[in-house]
């Protein structure tokens, strides 16, 4: 690593590269996880942060940071937890964006909505927007859901909204800057957006702004080639370059065909950077640019001119390189299968729905599906959270509906007065391998809605009540489990046959008839 001098800090300490430093911290990829180090010319472990899943970048002294199966917490530079960032309104938060921005940070819920917290974890404006960008100036570009129409309004950081933006008018900038906001409308016209919300065009000729500060505009022309304005619409720079950018000083960076220079304020050459095929400004302490040559880089002073002699196969000037731009929670809520799968147990079914109890109870009001059908699922009962969902299904002896015939032949499709539920069926599928850590909590939670246990295995269990045959299986590693329920005197779940010393237990999967198995 490279300080803003240009001197080594340190070198061969890492076998992956660490990301640009931020606020006097970086990150890494060690192994399945990161760290976070402060930079020095030994790297100091930052306490508590050698082994996280996701990890954000230091701004007003936070960092957002993801530990093993944890929700996302937010820490300080000496790793403390100050904050974690728990449901809100019910829903996980599942995302958020790398660092704050001016004191907020954007998060996301699982029912992808975006809203803002402080630095405390403390929400500031409810996750209810469908987009969001980060705040700028006091004000963020967001958008929601308006009698099922998607519009683009401007909040303040208290969630008030300032103005909307007519729908034909589009941002193309994520925030206002110097009081303006970059967009264009549906003809194509560019212009900016004031803090009342005004659309303002600027000249015709202009197929897209590239950049702006206050009394400036880098633009794309019709034909593709990079100039300068200024606000009122008069021309600075004429359009010819293949490439223009702002540098601290005032003057730009100018790509001219397959050469790169440095021009002034006026759009006069200053000087040129030669021998590189790509040149780009860091303006980091003393080096200004990054050269490349080739699969060579170099870091070059304000003058362009190397740094040293070392040339270097690769340059990391990206804070978002390790994680990328936003931090993942790894929180998996295991707690929420169990009640799924034993909330609503009975000893004699789950929930309404009772063994034996009759089609007509089913809650079906249009049985023309249902003329040869057996199974009925309930969508009701299928419940879904952060990384899970059910299924919910009954099974009946007959078929739940028939045709009844008038004196004149017509047909009615109504329910059949033979068919009874034989089966319960209540399915959870995972992201997450959750078995071997819910197994005993949903044991215990069937034992006590008045079922005794029977049999068992790692990855199965048969219990008992006064009315109901119990059956819980676990597979495909743990990510799914089913529930199945039955009569007590229905096939049993096994057939046992008994082979020399050993006991040989075979699952039967058919839910009519049981598969008796054979000792060979």
């Amino acid at each position: 690593m490279v300080d803003g001098n240009g001197k080594m800090l340190f070198s061969d300490e890492f076998k992956n590269m660490p990301s640009l430093v931020v606020n006097g911290l970086f990150s890494v990829r060690e192994g399945e996880s990161y760290a976070l180090y402060s930079a020095a010319s030994k790297p100091a472990l930052v306490p508590n942060c050698d082994d996280l899943i996701s990890v954000g970048v230091c701004k007003d002294g936070v960092i957002p940071v993801t530990h093993p199966k944890s929700r996302i917490n937010i820490i300080n530079t000496k790793g403390n937890v100050l904050a974690t960032l728990n449901p809100v309104g019910g829903k996980e938060i599942i995302s958020c964006n790398s660092m704050v921005s001016e004191g907020l940070l954007m998060v996301e819920t699982e029912e992808h909505l975006y809203g803002f917290v402080d630095k405390s974890g403390k929400v500031v404006i409810e996750p209810k927007f469908t987009a969001a960008h980060n705040f700028s100036e006091g004000k963020a570009i967001v958008s929601k859901n308006v009698n099922d129409e998607f519009v683009t309004v401007v909040i303040d950081k208290k969630g008030k909204e300032l103005f909307r933006l007519k729908n034909d008018i589009q941002p193309i900038a994520n925030g206002f800057r110097d009081g303006k906001l970059a967009a264009r409308n549906n003809d194509g016209r560019c212009g900016f957006i004031n803090e009342k919300g005004e659309f303002n065009k600027i000249s015709s000729k202009v197929r897209m702004i590239a950049d702006y500060d206050t009394k400036r505009i880098i633009f794309v022309s019709e034909d593709n080639q990079y100039g300068v304005m200024d606000t009122d619409g008069e021309i600075i720079v004429r359009a010819k370059y293949g490439h223009l950018c702002f540098l601290p000083d005032g003057n730009y960076l100018a790509k001219d065909d397959d050469e790169y220079l440095v021009i002034d304020k006026n759009g006069d050459k200053k000087f040129a950077i030669e021998d590189y095929s790509y040149v780009w400004p860091i303006n980091n302490g003393t080096f200004a640019y990054v050269g490349k040559d080739g699969s060579h880089y170099a870091l070059l002073d304000q003058d362009g001119k190397q740094i040293g002699k070392d040339d270097f196969a690769d340059i990391n000037i990206s804070a978002f390189s390790v994680c990328g731009s936003a931090v993942n929670t790894d929180y998996f809520n295991s707690d929420a299968i169990v009640v799924a799968l034993t909330d609503q147990l009975t000893a004699e079914g789950f929930g309404k729905y009772k063994i034996g109890m009759p089609a007509s109870g089913l809650g079906i009001t249009d049985y023309s599906d249902y003329v040869y059908s057996y199974n009925r699922t309930d969508t009701a009962m299928c419940k879904s959270g952060w990384r899970y969902q059910t299924n919910f299904a009954v099974t009946t002896d007959h078929c739940i509906a028939q045709r009844e015939y008038d004196a004149f032949y017509n047909t009615n499709i109504v329910v059949n007065p033979e068919s009874k539920v034989d089966c319960i069926k209540i399915r959870v599928s995972s992201e997450v391998p959750c078995w071997k850590e819910i197994k005993d909590a949903v044991y215990a939670g069937i034992q006590g809605k008045g079922y005794k246990l029977k049999d068992s295995s790692d990855d199965w269990a048969e219990f008992e009540s006064k009315y109901c045959a119990l059956y819980v299986n676990s597979s495909s590693n743990g990510t799914s489990i089913s529930v199945s329920i039955k009569p007590n005197d229905s096939s049993p779940f096994f057939e046992t046959v008994v082979c020399t010393d050993t006991v040989v237990a075979e699952a039967v999967f058919e839910e009519a008839v049981a598969v008796p198995i054979v000792a060979e």
